[in-house]
């Protein structure tokens, strides 16, 4: 079975192999394409190739040989994943799943459970001789703008992909910080907070000092208060602006969330 993250992904893969079907007479005697259902048929044995959709309630019960599960982070929760692999396949003497993706943007997602699990287990935190990773990308702390750091998500940059490409869609990057996190999620294989950023992060980092709070008392200010009612952040945000030319302006935040889905929220 091939779980896409979307069902026009996949149908676009069952098509390459339809058109390698018909152009080869070895396959096509072993190979019947169904096209209505998008399944590629092995006669010998009546065992078939399918591409399915990304509804979890109607993959339940199946006994699966393998499973290609295609872009693990744009799932949207674990419900087909946990569907697909925990018992479809126990009834195989060796059932594989190979699990391909690119870096994500949700920390609280199967993805990143999986990508965490794939460190532990190259890093010896953690010892399963059933799961086998490689991860191609550059770490939290690499220098994204460092062309040598590339390699270490672009194996074959230089032969398969090349240099110049990334350089181009590099420079595009560095001039539009909207494609910033684009650029190192998609072309560096990197886990970034969200897919498009206003600001970056070492402008953001720049404006950090400390704060002696019993100084502001007096000064002009503003506040901004959210409000919540259920899951949301309450948030108050203080606003001290400038005196003066030398003086800067001072945020000081508070948040709060309900204490009754605490433990929910954590988990």
């Amino acid at each position: 079975y091939g779980c896409a993250s979307d069902r026009q992904q996949a149908s676009i893969v069952f098509d390459i192999a339809v058109d390698m079907v018909d152009q080869c007479a070895s396959l096509k005697k072993r190979i019947k394409p169904i096209m209505s259902v998008k399944r590629l048929v092995y006669r010998p044995t009546n065992s078939f190739y399918q591409v399915l959709s990304a509804e979890a309630y109607t993959k339940h019960g199946l006994n699966i040989h393998s499973v290609v599960f295609d872009e693990l982070h744009a799932q949207p929760n674990r419900d087909l994943f946990d569907v697909m692999t925990k018992g479809s396949g126990d009834a195989r003497l060796q059932p594989l799943f190979f699990l391909i993706t690119t870096a994500g943007t949700d920390r609280n997602s199967i993805c990143w459970e999986v990508h965490q699990k794939a460190i532990d287990v190259i890093e010896g935190r953690k010892i399963d001789n059933t799961f086998y990773p490689i991860i191609y990308g550059i770490n939290d702390g690499d220098n994204w703008e460092d062309e040598d750091n590339w390699y270490k998500a672009n194996p074959s940059l230089g032969h398969t992909i090349a240099i110049e490409k990334v350089r181009n869609a590099f420079n595009s990057a560095k001039d539009n910080i909207a494609e910033e996190n684009i650029f190192r999620q998609l072309r560096l294989n990197q886990w970034v907070k969200q897919s498009t950023r206003w600001m970056q992060m070492q402008k953001w980092d720049d404006c950090d000092f400390d704060i002696n709070l019993g100084e502001l008392e007096g000064r002009e200010c503003y506040g901004g208060l959210d409000l919540s009612s259920t899951t949301d952040i309450t948030a108050f945000v203080l606003v001290f602006p400038p005196r003066n030319k030398h003086d800067e302006y001072i945020i000081v935040p508070y948040f709060w969330i309900p204490e009754e889905n605490l433990k929910l929220r954590v988990r």
